[in-house]
């Protein structure tokens, strides 16, 4: 048995009205569960508001809303919405593809998240922002118009450069074009140690650090456990070499002057 804790909205939603949520618990039997605790159940496309169905994958969930329309009807689970043909008899209701994702509100069983990657006004939004970004000029009044349903523009824009799913489409649009460019993964090993080999030097690698700490972050290889052992040993971290660019400063005496 799976217990699920839902956030419901309280009210219905008027011109300058807060939104209000209550939360709700909720249980999904394997359906050799549901016999044992003498829970009644019928097939997902007979059930009714308020009682149990069996969905194809073999699962009784509660059935919160029963919706008629022309030719299809809706039908609302604690675990997420299916539809089926009356005519026909034809859909599909599965609860484990829901279960994997932890997403229970939509059909589809996709986190909200990779739902909207795939809309084509994401996309848009994180093409231009990569363009501008490697441009060094992010107009974020722009980036709100391209990505429309919003008066204030500059705003929509920065408060959707906050969100996790988006920060990861502009790091998956960004590795797309270092890939074009033949920036990899190995190109930023090799420009890490080259840095190490300046600064072995006493020579100032500040700058190629910088270009490597940024690569390093789009790659996401800072947050990377180990590296290979097969690594040169002589390969450090980026703070390593940034001490070593202070290496061996230790100030000379002077000879003292002949009298």
């Amino acid at each position: 048995m799976d217990i699920l804790r839902r956030k419901h909205l309280r009210n219905r939603l008027t011109k300058g009205s807060k939104r209000e949520y209550y939360e709700r618990e909720y249980k999904v039997y394997r359906r050799e569960e549901a016999v044992e605790s003498g829970i009644q159940f019928v097939d997902w496309r007979k059930v009714d508001r308020g009682e149990w169905g069996l969905t194809d994958d073999g699962w009784v969930a509660e059935c919160t809303k029963r919706r008629f329309y022309k030719k299809k009807t809706n039908l609302v689970f604690s675990f997420g919405q299916a539809w089926y043909n009356p005519k026909t008899g034809n859909g599909k209701c599965e609860y484990e593809p829901h279960r994997l994702t932890g997403s229970y509100t939509m059909v589809s069983p996709k986190t909200p998240w990779e739902t909207k990657k795939g809309k084509k006004k994401y996309k848009d939004f994180v093409k231009v922002y990569v363009a501008q970004y490697l441009q060094g000029n992010v107009d974020y009044k722009i980036l709100g118009q391209v990505f429309g349903d919003s008066q204030n523009h500059e705003i929509k824009a920065r408060l959707l450069l906050k969100k996790g799913y988006v920060k990861e489409m502009i790091d998956e649009e960004l590795k797309k074009v270092f890939d074009e460019k033949g920036i990899t993964e190995g190109t930023v090993i090799e420009m890490i140690q080259n840095a190490h080999d300046v600064a072995a030097d006493k020579k100032d690698p500040s700058n190629m650090l910088r270009a490597a700490e940024n690569f390093v972050k789009i790659f996401g290889m800072d947050t990377k456990k180990a590296a290979p052992e097969s690594m040169d040993s002589d390969f450090v971290a980026l703070e390593s070499i940034q001490s070593a660019i202070l290496l061996d400063e230790t100030p000379k005496k002077l000879d003292k002057p002949k009298k």
